[in-house]
């Protein structure tokens, strides 16, 4: 089956494909997970580790969905359903297609939610909201922000509103040309941040700490953090590079393009880790990670140098920059279905799964008020979890599906999909390099998935 074009239309370039592809790697993970992972697990130790992972493990699966998106040039449930026809396999894998469009709604619907929070932070730090104020003034201000629901639900309205809009445009006059500016203003930032912690007097120890090896500092559990995080970093498993796939020019090599993709969020992960250590060293606090990072101790630490309304302006303008260009690829991957599966016009379509996201994303408000019946705590792998629906959805979506789905993906392309078809989408032959290929996606990328599988549902525990 020769492969043709999507009838959504196509990116402008190679660049521009790689543009957008980078924008869904760069998430709020390249922020809030890898600084605090670097400093725990011995600096260039764990970023060694973590390359070994995405090159074992990220590259694989990232350039198998590019292969079934390139080939089938559909949305995943029409590109699988067809490419197992032209195999000569039951048209039933089209439900693992399914499963990645289900996935991708449930993801954005309570990531919208905090992808809101960052944007209500833009608009405060613009508001001088956080300059001059205490830790426990800072602490006042993200409790305050959290348990009202009505704050909630306005910014993820907003949030999602505006990814609403964008993806109706289309892959050209929206998703393209927003990941161009998106990724370039957040490019243009980190360089500036990266200037500024470069004219301070803690720089060379920031980077000492960043990239010095120590593996006397790694452990088991920081090998498998880092091939965790090697794994979730990309936002691969679960159909969006394939749907972005499926738009790729015709000409584009998927192996250059995956390699470019990673670079791009290796260097966007690095320059935050110098930026966040950097910080946290010049202001004599405490590193953090996840939202308490991001929204307590970021602004702390801009709240008394000079200019910290603008820095902090910057840095939570980054934050939704990568916020958007993550969720217009989720939006985009069930809005593709959508528009093939019922005959539907993009913009009726976009308004139908925005309103879907939109309202389960309302029930996650709630996870985090305090009288809420939705919110609750309960224990899961061994960890005490108190955001109730929020993280009943997260550990659904994030550690049991994608994982589940990835290995899919891998076994689909590699076991399953026509051979010739995968090496005319690789443009290699019989040889080294398919068999390389074919060994890392076939066997070593699902069994490293399989494992980050097991140790994040607490079925292996390393503590």
């Amino acid at each position: 089956m020769a492969s043709r074009e999507s009838t959504q239309g196509s990116w402008s370039s190679s660049l521009a494909f790689i543009l957008a592809g980078a924008g869904i790697a760069i998430g709020f993970s390249n922020f809030w997970g890898i600084p605090g992972l670097v400093a725990a697990y011995g600096g260039g130790a764990f970023l060694l580790l973590y390359f070994v992972g995405l090159l074992l493990m990220g590259l694989p699966l990232l350039m198998s969905e590019l292969i079934l998106g390139s080939r089938g040039r559909q949305n995943p449930v029409g590109t699988l359903q067809t490419l197992a026809i032209v195999a000569g396999h039951h048209p039933a894998w089209k439900y693992l297609g399914l499963a990645c469009v289900m996935t991708a709604i449930l993801i954005l619907s309570y990531y919208g939610v905090v992808y809101g929070w960052a944007l209500g932070y833009l608009f405060r730090s613009i508001m001088g909201k956080f300059s001059g104020q205490t830790a426990q003034g800072i602490e006042t201000i993200f409790s305050s922000f959290v348990s009202n629901p009505e704050v909630l639900l306005a910014w993820h309205t907003v949030f999602m509103a505006a990814t609403s809009a964008i993806v109706a445009r289309g892959v050209r006059n929206g998703l393209e040309i927003t990941n161009r500016w998106l990724v370039g203003i957040m490019a243009g930032i980190l360089l500036l941040l990266l200037a500024y912690s470069f004219l301070s007097e803690t720089f060379t120890t920031t980077l000492a700490n960043t990239f010095t090896v120590d593996f006397s500092r790694m452990s088991l559990i920081g090998f498998m953090e880092a091939m965790k995080y090697a794994f979730y970093s990309l936002a691969v498993g679960f159909g969006l590079y394939l749907v972005y796939g499926s738009y790729m020019p015709r000409k584009a090599s998927i192996l250059n393009c995956s390699v470019w993709i990673i670079v791009i969020d290796v260097v966007v992960a690095i320059v935050a880790t110098i930026i966040i250590f950097n910080l946290i060293a010049h202001s004599n606090l405490q590193l953090t990670d996840g939202d308490t990072l991001l929204f307590l101790t970021i602004p702390q630490g801009f709240s008394h140098v000079h200019g910290g309304v603008i820095w902090t302006t910057l840095f939570y303008l980054v934050l939704v920059c990568a916020a958007l260009t993550s969720s217009i690829a989720l939006l985009e991957t069930a809005v593709s279905w959508v528009i093939d599966r019922f005959a539907m016009r993009r913009i009726r379509a976009t308004i139908i799964v925005g309103l879907i996201a939109w309202l389960i994303g309302i029930m996650t408000t709630l996870s985090f008020n305090q009288q809420s019946p939705l919110r609750f705590v309960f224990r899961y792998a061994g960890e005490r979890h108190e955001y109730g629906l929020f993280t009943i959805l997260e550990v659904i979506a994030g550690n049991i599906l994608v994982p589940l789905l990835a290995i899919g993906l891998l076994f689909f392309t590699v076991w399953k999909m026509n051979r010739d078809a995968v090496r005319d989408e690789l443009n290699i032959r019989d040889g080294l390099g398919y068999t390389v290929w074919r060994g890392l996606a076939g066997i070593v990328a699902p069994g490293m998935i399989f494992l980050v599988f097991l140790y994040n549902n607490g079925i292996i525990s390393l503590k």
